[in-house]
Parts: C-alpha cells; structure tokens; sequence
C-alpha cells in the first residue's frame, strides 16, 4: 500500500521566462513568415489516412490508406544548434514564438523508463527529465501552424521515448522525433577553487561528506546529470474519418476513428511488404456492439493486452493478431484481414455503470474499470480466451456530485496501489480495495487561497521513479505537482519479517516504528517519536535512486535497501549505514529475487554478468566483495527468497524448483548446505507469479527431524497473485512424493504464518510465557489481508486437516474476520493487536500550503478471537487464550468490547438460548476481577431497551451493586446506583445511595462524594433529596433563618473553595463579620494558600446552599478541599432553602478565579456555566480521553497537551500569568474543536436536543414562523472564518446571534452538519415549512407588482451610481442625484451575505437569541 507524505514539489515552464531567453518555433514543415522553408526533409510531408465511406454493411471496404513517408534518419545533437524541425537555430520567431504564461497543461505522458516525461499546452510541448526535474526541450508551434492544424488536444508518447505524437483539434496527428546522445550532458558543475570544495564538504552532515565534489550539487537519482536531447518535426498524419482515441505502441499507433468506426494501424516504418497502415472497421467485428465506437483505449505490455472501451459504455479486453506469411494470407483472405480479437467482459447495467476509464495490472492479472457512477470495478484474468471474472470493487468514500466524473485511472509499477483521479480531487486504494488517501477532505477555500488545485482536482497522473512518486496536473493550470510516496516495505521485498515488523520505504529514507520494542508490552504507543526514520546515504541514492527493495531483520535491528545496483544496510542500535566503497564494485551487481536476514548476515540474491548467486554479507564487516561470507551459484534467476525457522532458507527460482538450504557456521563464517529442492512443474504455471513463500513443519519435524527431508513432509503455502495455495505432501500409487493443490484463499495481500514471529521484546520472552502459562495462544494461526478484512485461522493443523481430507473435498474451517478501517501493517501477537498507519491531510491557516503526515492507527483483535471461540463453542480455547493475555492493560477493555458487541447483536436478533452467545460471554468474564466493573462500563454505554437482554442472564443489579460493596469497590457500587435509578429498582429510602456516600466519606474518597453529590442533586431540582441524602449520612446541618445569621456565620474562605476552616476568620475570631461576595482581590488571596493546604484536625465547614446548583457546586469544592487535607474531617453545613427572593442564586461566574483550585477539577464546569458559553453542551470525560476523538486537533491548538489537560482537570504546570491565560486560551479553543464532534455523537445530539426544546439557543425573529426555536450551526469547518449562526428550520434561514457575546463564538464550532444531522436522527422534529408571507398593502390593497419591479430597477439604479462615484466615472444618468458621503457610509454590508448566499442559498437576518 501507498501513503502520500509532505507537500508536493512544483514544476512549470510557463510561470516565468527570462528576457534573453532562446524560443523554438516548429512550423510543423510549413513554410515559415519569412520564406524560407522548414519543411521536413521528406518529400511528403503530409500523410493522409482517407475516411472510408460510411457504410455499415458487411461489403464495406476499408478506407484507402496511403503510404506515409519513412522515419527521417536522426542526425547527431550538437547543444541545439539545430531548429528543431530541422532548420537553422534562431532565436524568437516573427511567427509566434513565446511560451503563453498560464498556460494550462493538457496532458501528461511518462516513458517506460521513467527518465523522462511530456507535457503539452494549447500550444507548446515540453520534455522534463525526471531526476533531476528539468526541462529537456521546449518547442512551441508557430502560428501558422496551429492555424492549419489546430491546437494541441492530447499528448502520445511511444514507450521508448523516441517519437512523440500531439493529437489536435482539427483532426491531425503532428510527430516528432526525440533525440538524444547518451554520452553528452549540457550541464556539469565546476569548482576553480578546490580548497573552497573541502571547507563545502566539511559542512555536509552524514554520507554527503564522502560525495566527489561535482556530486555534491546533486540529489537522489541526479547522479547521471542533464541529458542533450533534441525535439525535431517528424511528419503530419492526417485522419479525415475524425479521431476519437489513439494509442501510441512499440512498433504502430493505433487510431480510433469516428466516421465511421474503425482502428487504424499506423507502423512507425513500413513492413518488409512496404504497408504501413491497416484498418479494420469495427462493425465487421463480431464481438463489439453494432453502432459503436472506441473512446479510449489503452494497452500494457507485460500482459500483451489491451482494453477498449466503447460509446455504449462496454469493456473489451483486446488482443493484436499477429500477422501470417503470405502463402496463408492468399488460402484464408477473410482471417487474415482481422487484426484484432477480443471479449467484453464489463456491461453495463443501466446509464450510471457505464465505463469511463481502464487499466490494467499486470503484476496481479487485474483490469480495473472506472464507471460513470463513481464505482470501480476491477476483473480478473484468467486467461485470453474470455475468461475475464469480477473480483471486487471500489467504492468511493464520497458521492459522485462531491467527486465528479473520472478523469484518470492508473496503477503504481508493481501493482500494490490503484491511484483515481476524478474532477473534484483523487482517491488511492490498494489493490484489492482497501481505501487509501484521499483528496475529498481538503477544505476548498483553503486550497483555492494558497493555489494548490491538486488537492481540487486532477486532470492526468503518472508514476514516476518506480511508485517512490506521482506525477500530477490539475484543470486549467500550468504547473506538474512531484508528490512523494511511502510505501510499505512489502512491496517490494515480500518477506514475513517486513509483516512482522512496521517499516515503511519513502523516496530518500525508511520508517522503523519502534513502539513495540518498549520494555513495557501491555500498552502499545502512537506518539510520533516512536518513528525511527533514517535517511539513506546521499552517495548510494545520487546514482541508485530510486529504492526497489527493503527489508528488515525479524528482531528489527537491522535494514537493508537495494536500488538500481548494489546495496546498503543499517544498524538501528548504532544508527550507521555501510554501503560499497567502491562504485564499480557496487555498480556491477544488482538484487534480484529479495533479500533476507539471518540474525547479524544478510542473504542477498543477486545477479551479476549474467551469472544468479545467494551471497552473505555480514553487517560486522565491511561492504566489500572480497568480505563476501558465502556465495551460492544458481542456474535461474531467483524470484523469492526467505528464511524459514531457526536455521533454514528456502530460495524458489524461475524453473520452478524450491530449493533448500541450511545455515552452517564455520570458522569465523557461515556458509550455506543445500539439504533438498522440490519440483513444482505443472503445479505452478508461472513462477513470476508468485510473491510470497513459506512452508509448515510437523512439530515432531521440527524438534527431532532430519532437515534433509523436510522436503517430504513440509506443507508449502504459495501467494501466487492474489490467492494463497496450499500445496500438501502424499504419495500416490507407486510411492511418489506429489502435492495436492487447494486454493484457501483469494484477493490476499498478504500472509503470516504465526510460527515464525520472534519475540517483540527479549524482557518477554516465549520461554517465560510458556512456563508462566503454558504454550503461547495463537501460536499456530495463520493470517492474511484480503484488502477488506483481516482472517484468521487459530489453529493452521485444522487448516491442514480439511485441506488433505476427502480428496481435498472437504470445506475449510471458518477463519476468524477482523474489520479495520485503515491499512494493516502488522500483527503483532503479544500485545494482540494490529498495527497500521493512515496519511491524514493537514491544513492549517499559518501556513501557506497543506502536507500529509502518518498516524498510528491500531485495533484490538482479541474480541474478535474470543467471539469466534464462543460462537463455536470452544469455551476452553477462549478461556485460554484470556489467560494467555489478562496481564495488558487493556485486556479488560477487550472484554468490554465483546460484551458490547454480543449484547448489541442479540438484542435485535433475540436468539434462541441455546444459541445465545451473550451467556457465554458473561460465563467468560465472571472468571475475571473486572468482572463488575466491565459489566458496568458495557451497560452504561449501551441503550436502556438492550439492558433487559443483558440482565436476562445476570443477576439482578441490586445484588451487583451488593457485591460492588463486599469487595470494597465504591466506585463500581457508585455507578450501579444509576442503573437502579434508571430500572427503577433504586430504593426510595436512599439507602444504597447514603450507604455510599457514608463509606466514601470514611475512606476519604472525596472525588466519589463529589460525583454522588451531583447524582443526587440531578435526581431532584429542589435539593431536597440531596439535603435528606446529608441528614442520613451523618453530615451537620443548620438551618439559618435570616441574612444577619449568615454574613455572621460567613467569612471570607481562605481556601478559594467557598468554606471556612475551623469556623475561624483570618484573625482568629470565630464570629468575623463576611460578605457572600467575593471581590476580585478576595479571588486572588483565595487562590494563595491552595498549594500547601493545612494540616486540619477535624473541621467544620461552612456552606450557604441557596439552589441546587450552588448546593452542588460548593458541596463539590468542599469534598476537593478535605481530599486535600484530612481524611478525618467532618463536614458541617449551613443550609437555607432554595430560591429565596431575598438572596441571590450563586452562578459559576461568581466562583471564578486565577487560583490554581479552580482549574484543578472544575474547567468544564466552569466554562459551560460562564456567560456567553450558554450554547455547548458538556462533553462528557470519557469522550474527551478517547484520543480517537481527538485526532489531527494536535496541530490545531497551541499547546494541544496542556489545553488537553486543563480541559480534563489534570493540569498541574507551574507557569505564569501570561503562560497560564495563553493555555486557558488554547483550551477554548480545543473544547471548542472537540464540541463539534460530539454534537454530532448520539449522547451529544441527545443534550443538544434539550436545549432545543427549552428554546436555549433563541427563537427565531420572524414573525410568521411563531417563535420556533433556533439551532446553532457553522458556515465553515475551519476554525477563525465565520462566527456562529442561528438556523431556523421553519424558514430555513439564518440569523445572528443577538448577544454580541454569542455572535463572537466560532462558527467551526458548532460545524457545518449539526443541525442537519438532528434532524435526519429526530425526524418528528421536522416542522412544517411555513408558507405564510407578508403581502404589501397601502390602505388594505395589495401592492402591484409592478411597483416592486420599480423599486427593484431603483435600487440596482442608486447602486450602480455608487459604484460609478467611488470610479470617479460619470454615470451618464439625467437625473443625477448627488447623495452625500454620509449615505455612502450608512449603507449597510451584512457579514457574508455575498459570499455565504451564494454558497447555502440562505439569507442572514439579525435577530434574537
């Protein structure tokens, strides 16, 4: 799979040109302005291929097709001393000859090489090297010809890059040669001052330092420098019939005409009978539909094959007909005129499934096809006779209006990547599905501001460099966007150890992630650090660019890369890379067939002069032939290489043959013994085919075996394309080692088999494991990725069993299905998870371009593994492998999950009992000390209608909540007294509840107290229950009657928690005259003595209660500040009764501070009751911890980690006045980011709605819609652009806030969907549209409209005499009125009117809250 990382590099020839700067005219052999004549050297310059007569009967004859003139011979480039057409050099033409600035590019072809590509304009074509990127050749098409022929529509390139074709608009095909001399380079850096090279070099950081110093200019592939090449005018072909596609091949170009359809042939050289073109009509092909033509055709080399797709929307996999001698071409004239054959294998089913585009993949036998709906249907080859089956498809992550129509299909060079262009933006996926990185989340505002229409849509995309880049140009705009790859290791190199280990290859470096090398294996780390990324030494990439091969050792300590030729490889312990010091030592080999490691020694498979050998390298010494361990002589080219168990290595080569080898140690050396080979002529067709290898031993093989015959017993799994084939030993009727062949899986990307996996951590051995728990869970499983899900067998001997059984007849076992949403890289066993990463686009506002960065992504597959055991009831399995992982940290979230799961199935399906999993389920977890705590956590999260389900098989909640208490776990019994108050099974009395709050006080766990404290306050708005819930715990009471009492009884707390200590004052005195009301300087010296609380003895505080909310929130800080102090401390409390008139009701804004107490646990208290903030809701702390939740808001906020924590009240940093309000500033903003998230959720869409209901957010102004409440919502889901609206949805129209204070809130955050989604989930609150309307009266009548169309006509005319003024234009109006500047500046712009109207096709009103 394929990542985009960065931010693309830009290249364009038109943005700029310098003044003296040498312009190339091709007047394409007309004659030019000034007389002279630049006609090719032809004596024909133009060839006509003649329309046939339209007739669509079998007697139609094909069109006549005259000979076209003979490939000029190519005479030596000297620096461009010739015009490119052949004529003198000059400079600008009188004839046109500029290059037109802004020019857009049209299209984008690439060589079979990759060393160059093509671009063309309107009226221009470039040739750019590819490393490094810089224009080759410019010509531009003079006037007169571009009068005559027509403007530049599309762009041939044969695959040698040595004649290029440019299609124009009227019908006419231009040609040029391209030239080049391998030898001269028209550029080479030059230093007269040596001794300036030295102190250059001295500067250069890591490998560069060893660079010549003409090499120290270049980059990765720039090593061969600037080649000379020239551009000459080759000829003109005309086609009368209309072109409707052309294909440029090796040895023709292939035209598909329009009048009538057909295919022409055009040789590049005539044949040995002297034809240079042939043509078949396509309605006296039998297998293409009547009445149709060829809109797009393409053809892939590899596979000989070719793909036509037709104006009725069909598919058609082409082949060419080779041509007979002429003996048979007389006996058989009708055969020998077909030059085409084919299948349709793609129909479409109505008008939306209609073919647009097509590609084939050679390296997997797949053709993908690019339909009219936004759907890609990709088919598989079986063979050339028809057998072209559907294999998958995929689908777009967006509709097609947000996608548009497809503009470009291709797959990388090896195949591992699908890559879609489409009007709107791109889309890549693996190539069997797996949805990669898209475009479609840019915000286009941001991209239309900083110019970068590759995020907006793509107009033509080619791969360069071997998959390391791709190529891209945007509609209407000159520039080609390079944007680098990374790509997983696999690709390339396939071998297990890369699957056991994340590494990904980028152009110039490679990705280690080493999150699980830890020492601690019970959690697993996303934090970006843990990417060990190493770039590649600059002096292997200069000439070696691009990077094929990859590979990492099973214990991740060492990497090896191979290019073009050569190798290098890396230590990650020690950080150094080894590569050849010698370059014709490097040069003269390259890797084919893989590599792998065998502990510190590198097994390359290399070929050199023809010659395959297996060669051993140690990474201990020095990168050197004469070090060279070990070489292994082959008589074929390897295709894998592997290692296999302790010692072995297993090598298959092109005869198909798989050899085996053993590792011996030597003297200071190891050496390599082969042991046995099998032959798998006729099993496997062909061996380039197969991408991945490996074999399964009997145990007893394994312990006590001769490894000489492996070979007989050995189970071997082919990955030949995209199936997994299993080969299994037998002996037939004489005795006869063969293999029985079962396919046991298709669409796989890759495999594992478990067996293999080294330990992740050498703390953590198997060995302690086994002794621990017995043998390692999962042990024998095999894995693989079939580009949707991830299946598992646990067990690969049952695999085995069913695959031999029967005669292979017998159904495989069922495997276990893991569902991901991102990529998967790796399994990793012990932690029983699966890691990927995904490329996540970054926009930010304070910079001027977007860039790609990876994300750690992982999935626990442990409940996935345990439902599957109980769904088969293998309890014991299941109950095993809990054993096997209940020491990680997030086992008992794994059980959670599968409660979750279970629960949330069979409450809808309600299955019978015995085929109820639930109970075996909660079977499973009844054995864990999580037991109650992961019932609790599944139950609260699930709905109330599936909690009958769930208690169907447990025991009632009040015996749950009873355990809760025996085992002392308050928090737990805490928590099942919500379930009992939503059963209402909660006992009248409040026992439970005081029973609780009485034992948390004791044990002094006053967070407990606090969150009881609120449970009980929302049970009652009046408070009563939470003063009766104090009474019966012990808790003192007083009741004051008057205001003199209390100020009597209140003084100012010294604490900043709105209490006094002791009953004391400051001074001492125990009855200081207080105030309810704190001043600011009372807040400051409040917030003083929090830091070092007193050591109290036991304490009475004092409270004035005088509503619910003030009841909880004092009562909150009261059990923050004895959690702080003494565990013994009593609570004495002042009550007085709610709402009195004479008192006012305490609000969060009167127990605001700077002090550090009030940011310690009350943030988002505080911040959902301040002023202004009366639009959020609260996110509940559970979703704010979720860092799914949180991703990619890291770089939006400033100080992302400290606004984290202070949002989560654990924010502990000791910083100033100035630091502090900047992190309380960043936490607005991230609370902000994260609510509009959460509205969007169903517990956040829930709260939102009783705001809606209670009208929190305003009523709308408009009278004829009856005060109907308002919704906020978002212009932008980019933060700092719009401030908040209020949509009405009656009048479906927007309004602005009426508070100032709530009209400066972000609109993003509130997003741009909320209010749309409320209304999809709680469709019963749609209202009735309003379809009153004011109708304009003057004494009862109606206004005519003609009057409205006059005040209309007036209010354009004033408008335009506005802007003629401030043009200092005259209107030219008679009656001039002069309006005076006063006017001017009372006319009044809404905020976003113009822009916002035209985008929501609303309209914003002021009005109320």
């Amino acid at each position: 799979m394929y990542w985009p990382i960065g931010t693309p590099r830009i290249h364009a020839t038109s943005s700029s040109r310098a003044s003296d700067a040498n312009i190339y005219v091709s007047y394409d052999g007309l004659q030019s302005l000034s007389g002279s004549s630049l006609a090719s050297p032809q004596p024909q310059p133009e060839a006509s291929a003649q329309a046939p007569q339209h007739d669509d009967s079998d007697d139609a004859q094909p069109p006549p097709t005259p000979i076209t003139p003979a490939t000029p011979a190519v005479k030596p480039v000297d620096r461009y001393e010739f015009f490119p057409d052949g004529g003198p050099a000059k400079g600008q033409a009188e004839d046109g000859g500029r290059v037109p600035l802004k020019d857009p590019v049209l299209a984008l072809r690439i060589a079979r090489t990759g060393q160059m590509f093509a671009v063309i304009t309107a009226t221009s074509i470039t040739l750019w090297q590819t490393k490094p990127a810089v224009v080759l050749a410019l010509v531009v098409r003079s006037d007169s010809s571009l009068e005559s022929y027509g403007t530049n529509v599309d762009l041939l390139l044969r695959p040698d890059s040595a004649i290029l074709v440019v299609h124009t608009s009227k019908g006419y095909l231009i040609t040029y040669s391209i030239a080049s001399d391998g030898e001269s380079r028209v550029y080479k850096p030059h230093f007269s001052n040596y001794h300036n090279v030295q102190r250059r070099k001295q500067s250069l950081i890591g490998p560069q330092s060893h660079l010549r110093p003409d090499q120290i200019l270049w980059g990765p592939g720039e090593g061969g420098g600037v080649r000379d090449v020239s551009v000459r005018f080759r000829m003109v072909i005309k086609v009368d019939a209309g072109i409707e596609s052309a294909l440029a091949l090796d040895d023709e170009l292939v035209v598909a005409t329009r009048k009538p359809a057909a295919v022409q042939c055009i040789r590049w050289t005539p044949d040995s009978s002297g034809n240079q073109t042939r043509t078949e009509i396509l309605s006296r092909m039998g297998w293409v539909e009547k009445k149709a033509s060829i809109v797009e055709m393409t053809h892939d080399r590899p596979m000989n094959l070719a793909t036509w797709i037709t104006s009725d929307g069909r598919a058609y996999a082409v082949q060419r007909q080779q041509r007979k001698n002429g003996t048979e071409e007389e006996s058989d004239g009708a055969d020998s005129k077909r030059l085409f054959k084919g299948h349709c294998f793609h129909i479409p089913q109505d008008s939306r499934g209609k073919a647009v585009r097509a590609v084939i993949n050679a390296r997997f036998s797949l053709i993908a096809v690019g339909c009219s709906d936004g759907a890609i249907h990709v088919y598989s080859v079986r063979d050339y006779e028809g057998n072209i089956v559907h294999s998958h498809s995929h689908r777009m992550p967006y509709s097609t209006a947000t996608a548009g129509s497809f503009t470009t299909l291709t797959y990388s060079p090896d195949g591992y990547c699908l890559f879609a262009g489409f009007e709107k933006g791109w889309s890549t996926w693996s190539m069997f599905g797996k949805l990669g990185s898209n475009s479609f989340g840019a915000e286009p505002s941001i991209s239309a501001l900083n110019g970068e229409q590759w995020l907006l849509g793509v107009r033509g995309a080619v791969w360069s460099g071997g998959g390391s880049e791709i190529l891209l140009i945007g509609h209407k705009h000159e520039a080609i966007w390079s944007l680098e790859m990374a790509k997983n290791a696999i690709t390339g190199c396939y071998n297990e150890a890369n699957v056991f280990r994340t590494v990904l290859q980028t152009p110039t470096s490679v990705m280690i992630y080493r999150g699980y090398d830890l020492p601690d294996l019970t959690s697993i780390s996303a934090e970006p650090f843990l990417w060990h990324t190493s770039r590649i030494p600059s002096s292997y990439l200069l000439n070696q660019w691009p990077i094929r091969q990859t590979v990492i050792s099973p214990d991740g300590r060492y990497v090896a890369v191979a290019g073009r030729r050569g190798l290098a490889h890396y230590s990650v312990n020690s950080g150094r890379w080894k590569t050849f010091a010698d370059e014709v030592m490097e040069n003269s080999f390259s890797v084919r067939g893989g590599m792998c490691w065998y502990q510190h020694i590198l097994v390359a498979a290399v070929e050199d002069s023809r010659t395959f050998e297996l060669r051993l390298y140690s990474r201990e010494a020095a990168l050197d032939n004469s070090h060279v361990l070990h070489t292994e002589r082959l008589p074929a080219p390897v295709v894998l290489v592997t290692a296999s168990g302790e010692d072995s290595l297993l090598v298959y080569t092109y005869e198909n043959l798989l050899y085996h080898y053993i590792f011996v140690p030597t003297a200071g050396s190891v050496r390599l013994i082969q042991v046995g080979q099998i032959a798998f002529h006729g099993i496997v067709r062909s061996p380039a085919r197969v991408r991945g290898l490996s074999w399964i031993l009997p145990d007893s093989q394994l312990s006590d075996g001769d490894p000489s015959q492996d070979v007989a017993v050995a189970s071997v799994l082919f990955l030949v394309d995209g199936k997994l084939v299993l080969l299994s030993p037998s002996l037939n009727d004489e005795g006869q080692l063969k293999y029985d062949m079962r396919i046991i899986a298709q669409n796989v990307e890759y495999h594992v088999s478990m067996r293999d996996q080294p330990p992740l951590n050498v703390s953590h051995s198997p060995e302690e494991t086994q002794v621990r728990y017995g043998p390692p869970a999962l042990r024998d499983s095999l894995w693989l990725f079939d580009g949707m899900e991830i299946k598992a067998w646990t067990d690969i001997h049952d695999l085995l069993t069913a695959a031999n059984g029967d005669g292979g007849t017998r159904e495989l076992p069922t495997p276990v299905s893991v569902d991901v949403d991102f990529y998967p890289l790796s399994i990793l066993l012990e932690k029983g998870i699966v890691l990927g990463v995904e490329s996540d686009l970054v926009q930010r506002r304070d910079v001027s371009f977007s860039f790609f960065h990876f994300a750690i992504r992982t999935h626990l597959v442990l409940p996935d593994v345990l439902r599957f055991y109980l769904v088969n009831n293998m309890t014991v399995e299941a109950a095993n492998l809990s054993q096997q992982y209940e020491g990680l940290e997030y086992f008992s979230h794994g059980l959670e999950v599968l409660l979750h799961r279970v629960l949330d199935e069979e409450a809808d399906t309600s299955p019978k009992p015995e085929d109820a999993v639930l109970p075996r389920v909660l079977s499973l977890l009844s054995s864990s000390k999580e037991y109650l705590d992961i019932v609790l956590q599944c139950t609260r999260k699930t709905e109330v209608r599936q909690w009958k389900t769930l208690f169907a098989y447990l025991p009632p909640a009040q015996e749950l909540f009873e355990e809760s208490l025996q085992r002392g776990s308050l928090k737990t019994a805490g928590g099942y007294l919500i379930i009992l108050h939503t059963l209402d099974e909660l006992d009248a009395s409040l026992e439970q509840s005081v029973r609780v709050l009485s034992r948390a006080i004791r044990e002094g766990d006053w967070e407990l107290c606090k969150e009881l404290a609120r449970f009980l306050a929302a049970m009652d708005e009046t408070g009563e229950i939470l003063k009766e819930a104090m009474k019966m715990a012990n808790v003192g009471l007083t009741q004051v009657s008057s205001q003199d009492n209390i100020s009597s009884r209140l003084e100012l707390p010294v604490t900043g928690l709105g209490f006094i200590t002791n009953g004391r004052n400051k001074n001492g005195s125990d009855d200081g005259m207080g105030s309810d009301v704190r001043s600011h300087s009372d807040a400051s010296s409040m917030g003083s003595t929090l830091p070092s609380p007193p050591s109290l003895p036991p304490s009475r505080l004092t409270f004035s209660l005088r509503s619910s909310l003030g009841c909880l929130v004092l009562l909150s800080r009261a059990f923050l500040f004895l959690a702080s102090s003494s565990p013994s401390s009593t609570l004495f409390l002042v009550l007085r009764a709610p709402f009195v008139s004479t008192c006012r009701a305490y609000t969060m804004d009167d127990y605001v501070s700077e002090s550090d107490s009030d940011y310690t646990s009350y943030w988002r208290d505080w911040f959902i009751s301040s002023r202004g903030n009366e639009y959020f809701c609260e996110i509940d702390e559970d979703y704010l911890t979720d860092r799914f939740n949180l991703t990619g808001l890291n770089t939006e906020v400033q100080y992302y980690q400290y606004a984290l924590d202070l949002v989560t009240d654990v924010f502990d940093l000791d910083c100033d006045d100035d630091m502090r309000e900047t992190i309380e500033s960043s936490a607005r903003h991230l609370y902000g980011l994260v609510h509009a998230r959460y509205i969007v959720t169903t517990r956040g869409l829930t709260k939102m709605l009783d705001k809606y209901k209670k009208a929190e957010f305003g009523k709308c102004p408009r009278v004829n819609c009856h005060s109907h409440p308002l919704l906020p919502m978002g212009l932008s889901d980019v933060p700092n652009l719009k401030p908040v609206k209020l949509y009405c949805a009656r009048c479906e129209d927007l309004y602005n806030p009426k508070s100032s204070r709530h009209a400066s809130i972000d609109g993003a955050y509130f997003g741009t969907s909320f209010h749309n989604i409320i209304f999809q989930v709680y469709p019963a609150l749609i209202p009735s549209k309003s379809i009153e309307r004011y109708v304009p009266r003057v004494y009862g009548f109606k206004v005519h409209a003609a009057a409205a169309l006059v005040r209309w006509q007036d209010l354009k005319r004033d408008d335009m005499r506005r802007r003629l003024r401030k043009l200092e234009i005259e209107s030219g109006f008679r009656e001039e009125q002069i309006e005076d500047d006063e006017e001017e500046d009372d006319d009044v712009e809404f905020e976003g009117v113009e822009a916002n109207n035209a985008a929501n096709n609303v309209r914003l009103i002021e009005g109320p809250m």
